[in-house]
Protein backbone atom coordinates (compact mmCIF):
# COMPACT_ATOMS: atom_id res chain seq x y z
CA UNK A 1 0.00 0.00 0.00
CA UNK A 2 1.12 3.78 -0.68
CA UNK A 3 2.11 5.62 2.34
CA UNK A 4 -0.68 8.33 1.76
CA UNK A 5 0.34 10.56 3.98
CA UNK A 6 3.65 10.94 2.50
CA UNK A 7 2.21 10.97 -0.94
CA UNK A 8 0.21 14.00 0.64
CA UNK A 9 3.43 15.76 1.91
CA UNK A 10 5.39 15.39 -1.50
CA UNK A 11 1.82 17.15 -3.06
CA UNK A 12 2.54 19.86 -0.65
CA UNK A 13 5.63 20.53 -1.06
CA UNK A 14 5.52 20.50 -4.62
CA UNK A 15 2.67 23.02 -5.20
CA UNK A 16 4.21 25.36 -2.51
CA UNK A 17 7.39 25.25 -4.91
CA UNK A 18 5.60 26.27 -7.73
CA UNK A 19 6.10 29.67 -7.47
CA UNK A 20 9.54 29.73 -8.29
CA UNK A 21 8.48 29.25 -12.21
CA UNK A 22 7.82 32.12 -14.31
CA UNK A 23 4.36 33.78 -14.32
CA UNK A 24 1.40 34.17 -11.97
CA UNK A 25 0.68 31.34 -9.44
CA UNK A 26 -2.89 30.52 -7.27
CA UNK A 27 -2.40 28.10 -4.70
CA UNK A 28 -5.20 26.72 -2.32
CA UNK A 29 -3.42 23.95 0.03
CA UNK A 30 -5.40 22.29 3.53
CA UNK A 31 -4.86 19.30 4.67
CA UNK A 32 -7.01 17.54 7.70
CA UNK A 33 -6.30 14.87 9.94
CA UNK A 34 -7.26 11.47 8.80
CA UNK A 35 -10.87 10.34 10.22
CA UNK A 36 -11.02 6.78 12.58
CA UNK A 37 -11.44 3.63 11.69
CA UNK A 38 -15.14 4.19 13.27
CA UNK A 39 -15.88 7.12 10.94
CA UNK A 40 -14.57 5.12 8.38
CA UNK A 41 -17.37 2.30 9.11
CA UNK A 42 -20.08 4.72 9.86
CA UNK A 43 -19.18 6.61 6.18
CA UNK A 44 -19.08 2.72 4.19
CA UNK A 45 -22.38 1.82 5.77
CA UNK A 46 -23.83 5.11 4.24
CA UNK A 47 -23.13 5.13 0.66
CA UNK A 48 -25.11 2.67 -2.12
CA UNK A 49 -21.61 0.90 -2.93
CA UNK A 50 -19.78 1.10 0.71
CA UNK A 51 -16.10 2.42 0.95
CA UNK A 52 -13.62 1.28 -1.42
CA UNK A 53 -10.79 -0.14 0.26
CA UNK A 54 -8.11 2.26 -1.33
CA UNK A 55 -10.43 5.61 -0.40
CA UNK A 56 -11.00 3.77 3.31
CA UNK A 57 -7.29 3.64 3.40
CA UNK A 58 -6.50 6.93 2.18
CA UNK A 59 -9.19 8.99 4.36
CA UNK A 60 -7.79 7.06 7.62
CA UNK A 61 -4.04 7.33 7.28
CA UNK A 62 -3.32 9.91 4.90
CA UNK A 63 -6.07 13.11 5.33
CA UNK A 64 -9.68 13.05 5.63
CA UNK A 65 -10.05 16.38 3.43
CA UNK A 66 -6.95 16.91 1.09
CA UNK A 67 -6.90 20.25 -1.09
CA UNK A 68 -2.92 21.02 -2.84
CA UNK A 69 -4.32 22.74 -5.86
CA UNK A 70 -2.62 25.34 -8.20
CA UNK A 71 -3.55 27.17 -11.04
CA UNK A 72 -0.80 29.00 -13.53
CA UNK A 73 -0.72 31.82 -15.84
CA UNK A 74 2.86 31.51 -17.28
CA UNK A 75 2.63 34.46 -19.29
CA UNK A 76 4.29 35.54 -22.83
CA UNK A 77 7.95 34.55 -22.01
CA UNK A 78 6.90 31.07 -21.00
CA UNK A 79 4.38 30.45 -23.74
CA UNK A 80 6.63 28.55 -26.09
CA UNK A 81 7.13 25.62 -23.66
CA UNK A 82 3.40 25.79 -22.93
CA UNK A 83 2.52 25.47 -26.62
CA UNK A 84 4.73 21.86 -26.73
CA UNK A 85 2.31 20.58 -24.33
CA UNK A 86 -0.95 22.35 -24.08
CA UNK A 87 -1.53 24.01 -27.85
CA UNK A 88 -2.77 27.70 -27.36
CA UNK A 89 -3.58 26.91 -23.47
CA UNK A 90 -2.92 30.33 -21.67
CA UNK A 91 -3.67 29.04 -17.77
CA UNK A 92 -2.73 25.51 -16.27
CA UNK A 93 -4.00 23.94 -13.50
CA UNK A 94 -3.86 21.16 -11.25
CA UNK A 95 -2.77 19.71 -7.83
CA UNK A 96 -4.85 16.98 -5.78
CA UNK A 97 -8.59 18.08 -4.34
CA UNK A 98 -10.17 14.59 -3.05
CA UNK A 99 -13.47 14.85 -1.61
CA UNK A 100 -13.42 15.45 1.51
CA UNK A 101 -14.96 12.34 3.43
CA UNK A 102 -17.84 13.94 5.21
CA UNK A 103 -19.11 14.98 1.54
CA UNK A 104 -18.52 11.53 -0.11
CA UNK A 105 -22.21 10.60 0.17
CA UNK A 106 -23.01 13.53 -1.20
CA UNK A 107 -21.42 12.92 -4.38
CA UNK A 108 -23.01 9.48 -5.50
CA UNK A 109 -26.33 11.57 -7.24
CA UNK A 110 -23.51 11.13 -10.00
CA UNK A 111 -24.76 7.26 -9.93
CA UNK A 112 -28.48 8.49 -11.44
CA UNK A 113 -27.37 11.18 -14.08
CA UNK A 114 -28.28 9.19 -16.57
CA UNK A 115 -31.49 7.59 -15.02
CA UNK A 116 -34.47 8.19 -17.67
CA UNK A 117 -32.17 8.97 -20.44
CA UNK A 118 -30.81 6.21 -21.44
CA UNK A 119 -31.19 6.66 -25.20
CA UNK A 120 -28.78 9.48 -25.18
CA UNK A 121 -26.06 6.74 -24.69
CA UNK A 122 -27.26 4.90 -27.75
CA UNK A 123 -26.63 1.69 -28.59
CA UNK A 124 -23.77 0.83 -26.09
CA UNK A 125 -25.87 2.28 -23.21
CA UNK A 126 -26.53 -0.81 -21.51
CA UNK A 127 -22.43 -0.99 -20.76
CA UNK A 128 -22.27 2.24 -20.36
CA UNK A 129 -24.87 2.09 -17.59
CA UNK A 130 -23.27 -1.00 -16.06
CA UNK A 131 -20.16 1.06 -15.04
CA UNK A 132 -21.44 4.27 -14.56
CA UNK A 133 -24.09 3.29 -11.76
CA UNK A 134 -21.10 0.83 -10.52
CA UNK A 135 -18.59 3.97 -9.83
CA UNK A 136 -17.56 5.68 -6.45
CA UNK A 137 -16.17 9.60 -7.04
CA UNK A 138 -13.29 10.38 -5.58
CA UNK A 139 -12.26 13.58 -7.37
CA UNK A 140 -15.26 16.42 -8.34
CA UNK A 141 -12.65 17.66 -11.38
CA UNK A 142 -14.50 20.88 -11.20
CA UNK A 143 -16.43 21.57 -14.61
CA UNK A 144 -19.30 18.81 -13.75
CA UNK A 145 -16.86 15.77 -14.61
CA UNK A 146 -15.46 13.08 -12.12
CA UNK A 147 -12.58 10.95 -11.28
CA UNK A 148 -14.10 7.88 -9.82
CA UNK A 149 -13.69 3.78 -8.82
CA UNK A 150 -15.16 1.87 -10.64
CA UNK A 151 -16.55 -1.38 -8.26
CA UNK A 152 -16.31 -4.61 -10.58
CA UNK A 153 -15.58 -7.92 -8.19
CA UNK A 154 -14.44 -9.74 -11.57
CA UNK A 155 -11.49 -7.52 -11.76
CA UNK A 156 -8.37 -8.02 -9.43
CA UNK A 157 -8.16 -4.03 -8.44
CA UNK A 158 -10.68 -1.02 -8.70
CA UNK A 159 -9.54 0.75 -12.13
CA UNK A 160 -10.15 4.44 -12.18
CA UNK A 161 -12.54 6.08 -14.73
CA UNK A 162 -12.83 9.35 -16.22
CA UNK A 163 -17.02 10.33 -15.76
CA UNK A 164 -17.50 12.52 -18.39
CA UNK A 165 -21.33 14.70 -18.35
CA UNK A 166 -21.66 16.19 -21.03
CA UNK A 167 -19.69 13.65 -23.97
CA UNK A 168 -22.69 11.06 -24.40
CA UNK A 169 -20.16 9.37 -27.14
CA UNK A 170 -17.43 9.10 -24.34
CA UNK A 171 -19.08 8.91 -21.26
CA UNK A 172 -16.54 6.93 -19.82
CA UNK A 173 -12.88 6.71 -20.55
CA UNK A 174 -9.99 4.57 -18.67
CA UNK A 175 -7.49 6.38 -16.58
CA UNK A 176 -5.94 3.61 -14.70
CA UNK A 177 -6.05 0.13 -13.88
CA UNK A 178 -6.01 1.35 -9.64
CA UNK A 179 -6.34 3.56 -7.37
CA UNK A 180 -2.60 3.40 -6.27
CA UNK A 181 -1.39 3.29 -9.80
CA UNK A 182 -3.12 6.97 -10.57
CA UNK A 183 -1.47 8.67 -7.71
CA UNK A 184 1.72 7.11 -8.71
CA UNK A 185 1.62 8.23 -12.62
CA UNK A 186 -0.40 11.47 -11.66
CA UNK A 187 2.49 12.88 -9.27
CA UNK A 188 4.87 11.82 -12.33
CA UNK A 189 2.55 14.10 -13.81
CA UNK A 190 2.70 17.06 -12.04
CA UNK A 191 -1.03 16.41 -10.86
CA UNK A 192 -1.85 18.41 -13.94
CA UNK A 193 -6.16 18.67 -13.64
CA UNK A 194 -7.37 15.25 -15.16
CA UNK A 195 -9.46 17.64 -17.69
CA UNK A 196 -6.22 19.01 -19.17
CA UNK A 197 -4.87 15.20 -19.24
CA UNK A 198 -7.77 14.28 -21.41
CA UNK A 199 -6.50 15.73 -23.99
CA UNK A 200 -3.12 16.21 -23.85
CA UNK A 201 -2.44 12.12 -23.57
CA UNK A 202 -5.57 11.11 -25.95
CA UNK A 203 -7.06 9.63 -23.39
CA UNK A 204 -10.47 9.69 -25.31
CA UNK A 205 -8.64 6.35 -27.12
CA UNK A 206 -9.44 4.83 -24.08
CA UNK A 207 -6.19 3.19 -23.07
CA UNK A 208 -5.16 4.68 -19.63
CA UNK A 209 -2.73 7.20 -18.65
CA UNK A 210 0.46 6.29 -21.45
CA UNK A 211 3.39 6.91 -19.27
CA UNK A 212 5.15 6.72 -22.70
CA UNK A 213 3.79 9.12 -24.56
CA UNK A 214 6.28 12.29 -26.12
CA UNK A 215 4.56 15.29 -24.21
CA UNK A 216 5.26 13.95 -20.88
CA UNK A 217 8.82 14.98 -21.36
CA UNK A 218 7.92 18.03 -22.43
CA UNK A 219 5.93 18.72 -19.46
CA UNK A 220 8.30 17.95 -17.29
CA UNK A 221 10.67 20.19 -19.09
CA UNK A 222 7.63 23.10 -18.33
CA UNK A 223 7.65 22.17 -14.57
CA UNK A 224 11.05 21.74 -13.93
CA UNK A 225 11.79 24.30 -10.72
CA UNK A 226 15.61 24.23 -11.68
CA UNK A 227 14.80 25.85 -15.16
CA UNK A 228 13.82 29.48 -15.00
Amino acid sequence: MIDYAAWIRRAESFVRQLNRLPGQWGMSIRIRPPISTDAADKLAASLPLGLPGPLRDFYTTGSSNVCCRYFWEPGDKYQRKVDKVFLYQHSLWGGPELIAAEDLADEHCVQEWFCGAEDLLGENSKDVLAVWQNTVPFIAVGNGDYLALHINHELPEMPVVYLCHDDTDMPIMRISPSFEQFLTDWEQLHYIGPDMLVGVLDLRRNSGLNMKHKKIKRLHKLFDLKQR
